[in-house]
Formats: structure tokens, sequence, C-alpha cells
């Protein structure tokens, strides 16, 4: 990935869709440092590391196809001079 329109390079933001998500845990297993086991009854994931580098692209998604409900979601977003994400 090259350097946003906005001046900084792109991260990527990874979220779980909880209407979707059935706690496979699949998530977990792939990415154990974005994704943990949560608290709740059902076994959900939770996301432990939202803010991941370009870098990092295949890795997330790996682990966004081996999600059975497709409740990872994944999003690219620009990282300005100062460091924040848009």
């Amino acid at each position: 990935m090259t350097d946003s329109a906005m001046g900084g390079p792109e991260t990527i933001r990874a979220s779980i869709d909880y209407d979707l998500c059935q706690g496979h845990q699949m998530c977990t297993l792939g990415l154990p440092s974005a994704f943990q086991v949560g608290d709740d009854d059902e076994g959900r994931a939770v996301v432990v590391a939202p803010i991941h580098p370009a870098s990092e692209q295949e890795a997330l998604e790996d682990v966004q196809d081996s999600c059975p409900q497709g409740a990872i979601i994944l999003e690219r977003i620009a990282t300005t001079h100062t460091g924040r994400t848009q």
C-alpha cells in the first residue's frame, strides 16, 4: 500500500459484526494478537487490537476468510501525519 491522498500511510481497522458472530473463534486462533475470546456466554471473540499496519493485511484477510459467519470487518483507514486515524 502507498501513502493515501490524506498524506499518511494507510492502516487497517478490524472489527466484529456481533449480529453475525456465532463464537466459532477462528479469528482468535488465526490472529490472537488482534482477537481474543470474550466474556459472554456465547464465546464470541472481542477485538483487542483494532488498528493494524498495512503490512498485516494478508494475515487479517486470512482471518476474515476463515470466519464461517463472515463477521470480521476490515476497513482501510488513512493515518494523518500526527499518527491519528481518520
